[in-house]
């Protein structure tokens, strides 16, 4: 879980929460606050330290979770699902009333895309460093993967071309003969509207995507054109007009290519050779 800076900006897509006093001077890493709102932290952090159990952030803090809740594609906070239709289901899940956490699975099992934003601030130093730091990003692709990682290659910088962005992007040989796509990125989508702005992203994207024909270039594609969704009913339209293209397309191929010997891969993840037409019967995936 990211860290969280106190709140700097202004510009919110979603609607306000509520948030305590802005800051009034900074002196290195703190933030120098009126007498009764110090008074009120220090209550806060007293009940806090209670909470052993509860889920704290990388600085220790507890950290106020909302259930998961599944929306549907055109309610995801970012436009990915604009660039992958590929898509099983997403969940949402808001935090402190303050940062909205969306994660969307891939259908077949082939892994999922995971998203943290802030609606009117930005993540500390620490989160900003780790995203750009390249060893520390190559010791997450092995551990990320875990027993099925063989070896991956060098890694791309992702680099957004309207946001200030970081982090990186790679392609992993995993056992089985599969290929996975492995990031992690931040994002600056926010402007600063006080003096205060500390440079740090306010938003951040884990990746893993793991299929015999993975390919790089479409996600990196992805992770430098991703944008918060702020028009909510053009982003439902855009999606539902590329479903409506992709649908077309696949009637058009179809006939031709049916009875076409094909290695099919079923929603259980069982790979064998058989007519095309019965691999889409049962829900199978075409992967060669």
């Amino acid at each position: 879980m990211l860290d969280r800076r106190t709140k700097v900006v202004g510009r919110a897509p979603l609607p306000k929460p509520v948030t305590g006093p802005k800051a009034t001077n900074r002196i290195g890493n703190l933030v120098r606050m009126p007498v009764p709102a110090a008074l009120a932290l220090g209550a806060v952090l007293a009940l806090a330290a209670c909470q052993t159990n509860a889920a704290r952030d990388s600085r220790g803090t507890v950290a106020h979770l909302s259930d998961w809740q599944e929306i549907q594609p055109f309610e995801a906070d970012l436009n990915f699902p604009l660039g992958i239709q590929r898509i099983r289901k997403i969940e949402k899940q808001i935090r402190d009333n303050s940062i909205v956490h969306n994660r969307i699975y891939f259908d077949f099992d082939r892994g999922f895309f995971r998203s943290e934003r802030l609606y009117d601030g930005f993540f500390g130093e620490i989160t900003h460093m780790r995203l750009n730091d390249f060893d520390r990003f190559e010791s997450y692709v092995k551990k990320f993967l875990g027993d099925h990682y063989v070896r991956h290659d060098t890694p791309r910088k992702v680099t957004h071309p309207r946001y200030t962005s970081g982090g990186f992007v790679t392609t992993a040989d995993a056992f089985g003969g599969k290929k996975c796509i492995v990031a992690r990125a931040g994002y600056k989508f926010s402007e600063p509207s006080y003096d205060n702005d500390p440079g740090t992203y306010d938003a951040a994207g884990f990746l893993r995507y793991c299929d015999f024909d993975a390919q790089l270039d479409e996600f990196l594609a992805i992770l430098t054109s991703i944008e918060v969704v702020d028009d909510r009913a053009e982003f439902r339209t855009a999606l539902n007009e590329r479903r409506s293209a992709k649908r077309k397309s696949a009637s058009k191929s179809s006939p031709q290519n049916a009875d076409t010997y094909v290695t099919c891969e079923s929603k259980y993840g069982l790979v064998s050779i058989m007519k095309q037409q019965i691999c889409w019967s049962f829900g199978g995936r075409v992967i060669r």
